[in-house]
């Protein structure tokens, strides 16, 4: 139930709490220390994929079935809220995104 592409750069620490609900991780991901997957997460990349950035900050978290579609910029310390779909960069640290398409709240 977990496909994690090789060429993912993911930095260390991945927490996948229910994987038998799946996961999904590009080939293009470059992830930080310490993401937090709930299950049923995916880090996907948009088919006209033209070798544009696809970052996740450190110490993320993503909230069950949450889903992202890169290739997108995300910061430091956000958590994504579950069955969020997350389309365009969130640059700013200590976020909480939810919604589809998902945005910040405050």
């Amino acid at each position: 139930n977990i496909e994690i592409h090789y060429q993912a750069n993911i930095q260390g620490g991945l927490t996948i709490l229910h994987p038998a609900m799946g996961v999904v991780i590009s080939s293009e991901a470059v992830i930080g220390k310490n993401l937090t997957l709930t299950g049923g997460n995916v880090i996907g990349i948009k088919a006209n994929y033209h070798e544009e950035r696809f970052i996740i900050g450190d110490n993320c978290n993503f909230g069950a079935n949450a889903t992202l579609i890169g290739p997108l910029i995300l910061g430091h310390h956000i958590s994504i809220g579950a069955s969020a779909c997350v389309v365009h960069d969130c640059v700013t640290d200590h976020c909480i995104l939810v919604g589809v398409p998902a945005k910040p709240i405050h």
